[in-house]
């Protein structure tokens, strides 16, 4: 059973899993079928390391969640410290990368329903892919961030870092939930027995 915040002691190579009320994060839950839209990997120091939209950044958990309307915390099995360690020093050389907005894009938009949109979505993946598989590291969207570091430390969490997504994290059989950093039901609302449900 995933523990409460104040519960939860996050080490070197776990995984944050996000969400905010943003249009941009709504998009890409939609897009990608998730109830997630972001993706940190911790330092374990009570840092962060994330790909954003002005970059790769080092942050404070509390910044990384300030925002943030559903946040779970996952752990990969039988991660060695000699792993976990392998994947920090990977994403800290990737610090002040510039942040993958086609790649991002190619990746959340998997599930199209109309013809045009279908075709669309096919260019525009394809042309992400082969962006990103041509120097995967030139720039980094979240997720492939977290593939890749894990990657460098011989975990493979998913088949293609170029098209991962939260959710492709998420279904990994090598994670495992470890805490509820923020919940789905944020407060109640002025009728009792209603609850405001947030994402």
């Amino acid at each position: 059973m995933a523990k409460t915040p104040q519960d939860a002691k996050l080490f070197l190579g776990d995984i944050i899993m996000l969400t905010t009320d943003d249009v941009p994060s709504r998009v890409i839950r939609n897009a990608t079928r998730s109830s997630y839209s972001h993706a940190a990997f911790c330092l374990g120091d009570g840092y962060v390391v994330e790909a954003i939209t002005s970059g790769v950044r080092k942050a404070a958990i509390e910044t990384c969640l300030l925002k943030a309307s559903i946040a779970d915390a996952y752990r990969v099995t039988g991660l060695t410290p000699q792993q976990a360690k392998l994947a920090g020093d990977f994403v800290l050389k990737q610090l002040h990368k510039q942040y993958d907005y086609v790649g991002a894009y190619g990746s959340s938009i998997s599930h199209p329903q109309p013809l045009n949109t279908f075709l669309l979505v096919t260019a525009t993946q394809m042309g992400s892919y082969l962006i990103n598989s041509r120097d995967p590291g030139s720039s980094l969207f979240c997720s492939e961030l977290i593939v890749l570091a894990f990657k460098h430390a011989g975990v493979e969490l998913a088949d293609d870092a170029a098209r991962a997504t939260p959710q492709m994290l998420r279904s990994s059989s090598k994670l495992k939930k470890i805490a509820q950093l923020r919940p789905a039901v944020e407060k109640e609302e002025s009728k009792p027995g209603k609850a405001a449900l947030v994402g």
